[in-house]
């Protein structure tokens, strides 16, 4: 039986090719948003090996927290209680709260995300 998180996996790895491309060819906006979509993936298809998506939807419900912030909180969770280096994880989640504050301003704001930046 395949794993239910190999789909995301693939689609993540698209996010990414996806997003080298338009960085490369200087669409900062979009390579944001798809960059930050392949983590999303891959960490949702992460959290499918441990649990049943019918789950982590309860879960998120019963938390009354987007699907967003319920994901990144849950692997954070879950890297601290597999012994995660504590340092290496704060970074890992800012990084990742980062990437998600550039991708709704890429999405929703009236700016450019400058080159350096993306």
């Amino acid at each position: 039986m395949a794993d239910p998180g190999d789909f995301l996996d693939k689609k993540s790895e698209a996010s990414k090719k996806a997003a080298d491309f338009l960085l490369t060819n200087r669409h900062y906006n979009s390579s944001v948003h798809c960059y930050y979509y392949s983590c999303f993936q891959k960490i949702k298809s992460k959290l499918l090996i441990l649990y049943k998506e019918s789950e982590l939807e309860q879960d998120q419900r019963r938390q009354k927290v987007p699907s967003h912030v319920f994901y990144l909180n849950k692997i954070d969770k879950e890297l601290a209680d597999i012994g995660a280096n504590e340092r290496d994880l704060f970074f890992f989640i800012k990084d990742l709260n980062t990437l998600k504050r550039l991708r709704n301003q890429a999405d929703y704001d009236d700016i450019e995300v400058k080159g350096l930046v993306a």
